[in-house]
């Protein structure tokens, strides 16, 4: 009559056990379905992926329920202590968390409500011991393994960028000139975009910069990548005091206003010194009969021939050839 009795408690026990982590899971999952409907969850995570969580505890709880009662000394804690951690490198610290407290609170209420682990008390309490020590420990040594990782990439990126930009006007160089020119390329093959070179060559640098220093000198090189980027962001420096931008057109005029507009403001008088800085600038447009290596010939060949009429001034191509 007495076992009778133990055996009808433990029972009542077991499903009250089962019934209050079923129910917390339930709650999270409510929970968490809240914030995602409402957008206030970060959705570096899918939804899936959230409920996933939940369903696991659940069917831990279950599988518990009816296969572990017996022996879940053997088998129930490692699989919650493998579960925090396995779900923690898979998804993430917020995931993790998520699974953290979630396992926490059912080891309590299951040393609470299971007659198995009232009996092994001392256990219980070790094992929930490790439930917090170790995945915390777990938690530190994986943020640690992110910031390296985080700053790896930062410096992958920064070597990247420094591969592809002059350190003085932070302008693309002569690598990013070559892609992008071939990019514009494809465009003009595939949707007939058109575009020209614009060699630019500053007038009078060099005077300038053996007057003033050469401190002076990049201060100039600085303000004329920014001038050239305000009317044209397709601009690279190739080295010097030479400067290439790549202008896309449907009418020559428009490569017209962008040269004179290109003339004007890199114009810059040093009255003290009665020099001038100013530009020549060499204009070839591209056609599908010529190769990107002949672009660039006939672009620099103008921007000369611009030199030899005097400066301060631009050319086209067309017009080297008369």
């Amino acid at each position: 009559m007495i076992n009778s009795s133990v055996n009808k408690q433990d029972f009542k026990n077991e499903n009250i056990q089962v019934i209050i982590r079923i129910s917390f899971a339930i709650i999270i999952m409510i929970h968490l379905s809240y914030i995602y409907l409402t957008g206030t969850w970060d959705h570096e995570y899918t939804y899936f992926q959230i409920m996933a969580v939940l369903s696991f505890i659940f069917i831990s709880n279950l599988f518990y329920k009816l296969f572990l009662t017996t022996h879940p000394f053997f088998f129930h804690p490692g699989v919650l202590l493998w579960f925090i951690i396995g779900y923690s490198m898979r998804y993430g610290f917020k995931l993790g968390f998520v699974v953290y407290f979630s396992v926490i609170f059912s080891w309590i209420t299951l040393i609470y409500f299971s007659s198995f682990w009232q009996q092994h008390h001392s256990v219980a309490i070790g094992w929930l011991l490790s439930y917090i020590i170790i995945p915390l420990y777990f938690f530190k040594m994986l943020n640690q393994l992110h910031q390296i990782i985080d700053q790896l990439h930062n410096d992958v990126d920064d070597s990247l960028y420094k591969a592809g930009h002059d350190p003085l006007t932070k302008l693309p160089n002569r690598f990013l000139f070559e892609q992008t020119l071939q990019k514009h390329v494809m465009d003009y093959i595939t949707h007939k975009q058109k575009f020209a070179l614009f060699f630019i060559d500053l007038d009078g640098f060099k005077q300038i910069n053996d007057i003033y220093g050469h401190h002076i000198g990049d201060d100039i090189l600085i303000e004329v990548a920014n001038k050239i980027l305000s009317i044209n962001p397709h601009t690279f420096r190739l080295g010097g005091d030479e400067f290439v931008s790549i202008v896309k057109y449907n009418q020559q005029e428009e490569l017209v206003s962008c040269a004179n507009s290109l003339i004007k403001n890199l114009r810059k008088q040093y009255k003290e010194n009665n020099l001038l800085l100013s530009a020549s600038i060499g204009i070839a447009c591209y056609s599908s009969d010529i190769s990107t290596y002949e672009l660039k010939k006939y672009a620099d060949k103008s921007m000369y021939k611009a030199k030899l009429k005097g400066k301060d001034n631009y050319c086209f191509y067309e017009d080297v050839q008369e």
